[in-house]
């Protein structure tokens, strides 16, 4: 909920413009006027039509949109950062974010968070961006609707940086860029070799650190098949009889970099490459598989 007490400047504006203005729950006129007829904006405390002009001293009240509930889904999950806006957690691999199913990132987060104390607290905490199911790592998770809206509009704007890591096949020796075009639209991955391992059990690998300067789906999974260099364990993007079994998606996200939507201060969230990856890389021929 929001609640607005309208200044002698505003007198005489048109309560959807007054909300355009000064609210951050509707970023459209349509949007306002969807909460005008659901009756989600209250002018101290009674309905009030699109063709309301606003007073000095009114109190506006803004209801958010609410859908079903998710259901708790309970889960340990590790929160590298937390204040009363924002959330940093570390999805597990093989969690989707969201969808139909109950087992999700969404309803784990109903159990694993608690809900903001500010005043445009979402009724409950959730994902501003998504990963792929098989991938790990790092996600925002937004706890009002300040942080939805801001880290949204960041999102469009590139202002938020991310870094994986991955272990990819064979050896990749020199720093790449990709542009290979996703779906019909232009991408762009850059990504820089750290160590390679001839002699791991599976053949030769690679750790790489993945830079994606777009975000279409699946876009360093693409990208790194494209170069002849697809990601361990990936069952998608390469050959079946390459693929390592039961093992998981070698892809963790690593870094994220973001403006933090209420202070604009610059926020930075860096967690280590995953033991299973420094495990794998070790190992000898000779080692069980």
């Amino acid at each position: 909920m929001e609640k607005i007490t309208v200044l002698p400047a505003a007198t005489g504006m048109y309560l959807v413009d007054f909300l355009l203005q000064h609210s951050e729950l509707f970023t459209s006129r349509n949007a306002a006027k969807k909460a005008h007829k659901q009756q989600r904006v209250l002018v101290n405390d009674r309905p009030q039509g699109t063709g309301y002009r606003v007073h000095a001293g009114d109190t506006i009240v803004l209801k958010p949109a609410q859908g079903p509930a998710p259901k708790p889904y309970f889960m340990e999950l590790a929160v590298p950062y937390q204040d009363d806006d924002v959330a940093v957690v570390y999805k597990p691999p093989g969690l989707p974010t969201s969808g139909n199913a109950f087992r999700t990132l969404q309803n784990v987060l109903v159990h694993a968070l608690q809900p903001s104390p500010l005043p445009d607290a979402l009724p409950w905490p959730r994902p501003v961006h998504r990963l792929d199911g098989p991938t790990q790592g790092l996600l925002m998770v937004a706890r009002t609707h300040k942080a939805l809206t801001q880290l949204g509009h960041s999102l469009a704007d590139r202002q938020v940086h991310k870094v994986y890591h991955a272990v990819v096949h064979g050896m990749l020796t020199e720093a790449q860029e990709c542009h290979k075009p996703i779906q019909g639209q232009s991408a762009h991955s850059s990504i820089l070799p750290l160590a390679t391992y001839p002699n791991t059990p599976r053949g030769p690998r690679s750790l790489v650190r993945l830079t994606p300067h777009t975000g279409r789906t699946h876009q360093l999974r693409i990208h790194l098949a494209a170069l002849g260099h697809p990601i361990l364990g990936d069952v998608q993007y390469q050959p079946a009889e390459n693929t390592l079994q039961h093992k998981g998606l070698f892809l963790a996200a690593t870094r994220l970099e973001f403006p933090h939507p209420r202070t604009g201060n610059t926020v930075w969230v860096e967690v280590p490459v995953p033991k299973k990856f420094e495990r794998f890389l070790e190992q000898k021929p000779t080692d069980n598989q």
